[in-house]
């Protein structure tokens, strides 16, 4: 497994590689991404060969100049979804949106879904 570092637009990209493919640190995750003025953490990506991907967290992580969590994506094998929650949670901007196998929902028929799932599942 190796890193490659990429300069752009005052952005540095940290992306770690194996057999050609994007891929998680074993420590953390697959790609960081770092604003050079002033340097702070801007973005945090999990992948699982090069698909995003993250079972315990949110697979995308965004961070505001303060280095605050601005936003939070969650994704499941390269697709929008979430069970506990919104799939895209935009805290700066105060924006939840929900997703179920990449399909969107409102907060009402997301509950649904994920009720009746629960119900037939027990």
């Amino acid at each position: 497994m190796g890193a490659i570092i990429k300069n752009y637009d005052g952005l540095k990209k940290k992306v770690y590689y194996s057999k050609g493919k994007i891929i998680h640190n074993t420590k953390g995750p697959a790609v960081l991404i770092y604003a050079e003025n002033p340097y702070r953490l801007v973005r945090k990506e999990y992948r699982v060969n090069g698909i995003l991907h993250r079972t315990n967290g949110p697979a995308i992580v965004e961070y505001d100049r303060n280095g605050n969590i601005s936003k939070k994506v969650y994704y499941y094998k390269g697709i929008l979804h979430r069970d506990g929650g919104p799939s895209i949670v935009d805290i700066k901007n105060h924006k939840f949106v929900y997703f179920i196998k990449g399909s969107n929902y409102t907060r009402d028929e997301y509950n649904k879904k994920m009720l009746k799932f629960k119900l037939d599942n027990l």
